[in-house]
């Protein structure tokens, strides 16, 4: 600028002289020309000045854009932005800057995209599935704005399908570098078109909307699980009730209230379709199939078919119905059941014969029922046609109860009819009713007489030792006899004090709950254990007191020590011909069960036969066996036994008039009964849940459940212990040993 003013200035300056102008002249132009310069020089900066404020404005709305996209991605903008913060490129031009910003924004925009998009399905999932599964689980809610920092208030999404975009009005800014050429104007149009809102799809939000559908899918998983699980019932409780096939048209013969009202419908044909689907999956069982070939087995049926809330009501619904009606039946068949039991019991049916007539009429279908009734009306006309036969078994039935209950004779004697030799319809009415008496007193029992049977005995090998260690001749038997008596004297202090514990805690309830003492041979057992208990500790005592030189201690008022009588496993049972005329003057007496003598004691998994190879030995203790044991242990297994799978009583009876011994000719036999059986048969296998076609997951768990069987009617308490006593069994077991007692 200076060369060329003064190369310009001279000839300016010669031109004023050739024009003979004044130094005014002169001053008056470099004035002008100095002002034109200013003017030049101040508007190119203003131009420039403008240019860089509009790139530090669209720098400026880059990294807002960067901040708010940060905040809508959550830790993973945190991170990008934390980046930047570190590798700080502000020495940098304005245009680098600004590309670095817009590359920066380009990759923040790519994952909020594909966030975005993610979540939208997982919403779209999760609104179908709480439309499907109904309360709790509701629709998704909108994913809310984050909040700019150049805006207190973000301005509202729009509502009209464009929710993806993330932007008001679903537009999106320019993301291009802008043009180094660029106007003030231009710069700012587009930092405007920039200004955008975000959503919020931090990795809070996204996980929370994941967690939600991944319960509603394993809650859907559950539910289609269930559904399967209640058809597969339904098709069981189809076939154990007999019932015809489900209506499809009407009219129908299907029981109208084995199926739920049309009324409580939801959308009308819903019932309609439901019960083609259940007519579907019933048909898909081929004929004669057992329920264990459905353990693994898929129902096509069910195939597309989703759990909505109105299929599952019907279903339950209508399982609720036919359970009702199987528990009517069951019950129905195990109350002729028992009224049959005695009567088979009395006649000495084979139990070969007997169960094979319980498994030929297996589930609880009207067939079934109507088997039974005709048994039962066969059996009691048989009954009345041999009075006399009926007495003498129901008398030596009540022998058994009354050895089982360990009752006294004074007990027995107050059942009168005993003795009775007219025989009547009435006198077997009494007897039964004494009968079926003793039977619940020994249900309401079953878990008690063991251990006072196990106490009784403890108490004899107590008195054994005792008398044991008084006897001087003691130490010349052998040594085996020795250590045997030794292990007995420890299973004795070991067994004897916790059977007391225990009885002392359970006898008090049994008696509260019945409002009666608990008796046992005439005296009350809580009185006599606690009796025991005081005399050897008074007996403790005195020993106690002579060692320490003192005298005998003040007098306790005891009652009388009674010799314990061992009870033993079969009880005698008295035959009373028909042909006895006069009366007996008083009832028969029935000797108690003594606990037998033989070898070693029997633990509880040992056999019989193994006792039969141990010598026996001089001495009474070693040689004592608690046949107890086997006792307890048979009642509680038929205590434990599911109703389905205990041992029940059956026969085909013979006509009346025909002879009652233990093998009537008159009777079936099995190999005719085998016979008449029809070559299908009643499922007896896995009742549980099928495992549904894997879905990624879904499943909570395998929904297995326990087996099912077709339903048999339960053997009382009192009928396995007679049935033992009649093939000569031990009707009770022992105390079970313990290992470390003989160590």
């Amino acid at each position: 600028m200076s060369a060329y003013l003064a190369e310009h200035l001279p000839h300016l300056q010669s031109l004023h002289r050739q024009l003979a102008l004044g130094e005014e002249a002169l001053a008056s132009d470099q004035s002008r020309i100095e002002a034109a310069i200013k003017a030049a020089v101040s508007t190119l900066l203003r131009e420039r000045e403008a240019e860089v404020d509009a790139w530090k404005d669209a720098i400026a709305g880059e990294k807002r854009k960067v901040t708010c996209l940060a905040r809508a991605l959550g830790q993973r903008g945190r991170d990008v932005v934390a980046v930047s913060r570190r590798d700080s490129f502000e020495a940098e031009t304005l245009p680098s800057q600004h590309k670095k910003l817009v590359e920066q924004n380009e990759e923040l925009e790519k994952v909020y995209r594909e966030r975005l998009q993610h979540i939208e399905r997982q919403q779209a999932m999760l609104d179908r599935l709480a439309a499907l599964l109904g309360s709790p689980f509701e629709p998704s809610k909108p994913l809310q704005h984050v909040a700019s920092s150049s805006a207190s208030v973000p301005p509202p999404v729009p509502t009209d399908g464009r929710r993806g975009s993330g932007l008001v009005g679903g537009k999106r800014g320019s993301s291009s570098g802008l043009p180094k050429s660029a106007s003030g104007a231009a710069l700012a149009t587009v930092a405007a078109e920039n200004a955008e809102v975000w959503l919020d799809v931090a990795e809070e939000v996204s996980e929370a909307i994941e967690a939600a559908v991944t319960e509603a899918l394993e809650e859907r998983a559950t539910r289609l699980q269930d559904l399967q699980q209640k058809f597969l019932d339904l098709r069981t409780l189809h076939f154990e009730l007999g019932l015809p096939p489900v209506p499809l048209s009407q009219p129908h013969h299907f029981p109208i209230h084995l199926l739920p009202s049309r009324v409580t419908e939801e959308t009308p044909g819903a019932h309609a379709s439901y019960e083609k689907l259940l007519s579907r999956v019933i048909s898909e069982r081929p004929a004669g199939a057992q329920e264990d070939d459905e353990a693994e087995v898929e129902l096509v049926a069910l195939e597309g078919v989703e759990p909505e809330v109105g299929l599952v009501n019907w279903t339950e619904e209508i399982l609720g119905l036919w359970d009702k009606e199987r528990d009517g039946r069951e019950s129905r068949i195990q109350e002729l059941f028992n009224q049959l039991e005695p009567i088979w019991l009395r006649l000495e049916i084979e139990q070969d014969q007997i169960d094979l007539f319980v498994q030929m009429n297996m589930g609880c279908s009207e067939t079934t029922i109507k088997a039974y009734e005709v048994e039962l009306e066969r059996c009691l006309e048989l009954r009345r046609s041999s009075l006399s036969s009926f007495i003498v078994g129901a008398r030596k039935e009540i022998e058994m109860l009354w050895a089982e209950l360990m009752m006294s004779d004074d007990e027995k004697s107050d059942f009168g009819a005993f003795i009775n030799d007219d025989y009547s319809e009435e006198l077997l009415k009494e007897h039964e009713e004494e009968a079926e008496r003793l039977r619940a007193e020994i249900e309401s029992k079953a878990t008690l007489l063991p251990k006072v049977r196990d106490w009784h005995a403890l108490v004899a090998d107590e008195e054994e030792l005792e008398r044991s260690a008084s006897d001087p001749n003691r130490f010349s038997r052998r040594g085996g006899a020795l250590l045997r008596e030794e292990k007995l004297r420890k299973r004795v202090a070991v067994l004897k004090p916790k059977i007391e514990a225990e009885l002392l805690s359970v006898l008090p309830a049994w008696e509260e709950a019945n409002g009666r003492p608990f008796m046992v041979q005439g005296y009350r057992v809580v009185d006599r254990i606690q009796d025991a208990i005081d005399a050897k500790e008074a007996a403790k005592e005195a020993k106690k007191r002579v060692k320490q030189g003192l005298g005998p201690g003040p007098a306790v008022a005891l009652q009388p020590a009674r010799t314990v009588v061992r009870p033993t496993p079969a009880a005698s049972s008295r035959s009373h011909p028909a042909s006895t005329l006069r009366k007996r003057e008083a009832p028969t007496p029935t000797p108690l069960a003594g606990y037998g003598t033989g070898s070693k004691r029997q633990k509880a998994c040992q056999p019989p036969s193994a006792m039969s190879s141990v010598k026996q030995s001089s001495s009474r203790i070693p040689d004592r066996t608690a046949q107890t044991h086997t006792h307890i242990s048979s009642l509680t297994r038929i205590r434990n036994r599911d109703p389905s799978s205990s041992p029940t009583l059956a026969c085909a009876l013979p006509r009346p008039g025909a002879r009652t011994a233990s093998n009537p000719p008159a009777m079936t036999s099995i190999t005719q009964l085998q016979s008449r059986l029809p070559s299908w048969s009643h499922p007896q296998g896995n009742h549980g849940g099928i495992v549904l076609p894997k879905l990624s997951g879904l499943a909570k768990a395998d929904g297995r459940r326990p087996r099912r069987e077709s339903f048999k009617p339960r053997k009382s308490v009192a009928g396995g212990l007679l049935a033992a006593r009649a093939v000569g069994a031990p009707s009770w077991a022992g105390i079970e040993e313990e290992e470390d007692v003989f160590e």
